[in-house]
């Protein structure tokens, strides 16, 4: 297997307002489809799949390797935003650029086999990679807070949940008590009702006393609770 190394690629345009530090530096911006320069390396990993085609196919085979390359990286690149080829999409310009060296090699038969083509380094240029940084961290901080609101989002859905079926036993266990209890009444006044219609005064003043009874155990259920709560807060 055998490797090219393309980290010297030759930019479409030049800014001649905005000089670069140096020649090696300037050589190795890529042009992107928005009109954006990026600084990029990628390897290719080939093998020789028909050694007499590529030999006797080329004057210079390793010299038609390196340039096909090289036309399949800047044609990829050109193709793809900036955005995408440093932080969105990085996979698909890889990609691209796989497909587009080993659609070339195929079509010129020159007995070459892709294995693989990887990105060695991607990076803005250097006037530009403080704001580029802005950004990505403007972007892993935009993440984060979504991704915590929508754990907190999740988490009040929960509790809502929750709650609503708290609240929804307790109404069932309340419902059920109330008929429970409005049917023992309703049983206990049929059972009353033949002795009222015999001795209505007789009948009327044992409910009053029951009444005045069962009132006046509540009040003293009430003092008995409420000396309670007193001795509790004293010792406090």
């Amino acid at each position: 297997m055998k490797t090219v190394d393309l980290g010297a690629i030759e930019p479409a345009v030049a800014d001649p307002a905005q000089p670069p530090p140096d020649a090696d530096e300037w050589k190795r911006l890529l042009l992107t489809g928005d009109a954006n320069l990026l600084r990029a390396r990628w390897a290719l990993r080939y093998t020789i799949d028909d050694p007499a085609a590529h030999v006797f196919g080329f004057d210079a085979p390793a010299v038609m390797v390196s340039n096909e390359f090289r036309r399949a990286v800047l044609h990829a690149t050109a193709a793809c935003t900036a955005d995408r080829a440093l932080r969105t999409d990085v996979e698909g310009l890889r990609a691209a650029i796989e497909d587009a060296a080993r659609a070339r090699f195929a079509a010129l038969r020159a007995g070459v086999r892709v294995e693989r083509v990887e990105a060695v380094a991607l990076a803005p240029p250097p006037t530009v990679a403080a704001s580029f940084d802005e950004v990505v961290q403007a972007e892993q901080e935009r993440s984060t807070r979504i991704s915590e609101a929508r754990e907190y989002a999740a988490k009040r859905a929960n509790e809502a949940v929750g709650e609503s079926a708290r609240r929804l036993s307790e109404a069932a266990a309340w419902r059920d008590r109330l008929v429970a209890g409005t049917q023992a009444d309703a049983a206990y006044f049929e059972r009353l009702l033949p002795h009222y219609l015999r001795r209505p005064d007789v009948v009327g003043a044992v409910l009053l006393q029951d009444g005045v009874r069962r009132a006046l155990d509540r009040v003293s259920e009430k003092r008995s609770e409420e000396r309670r709560v007193g001795k509790e807060c004293r010792s406090r």
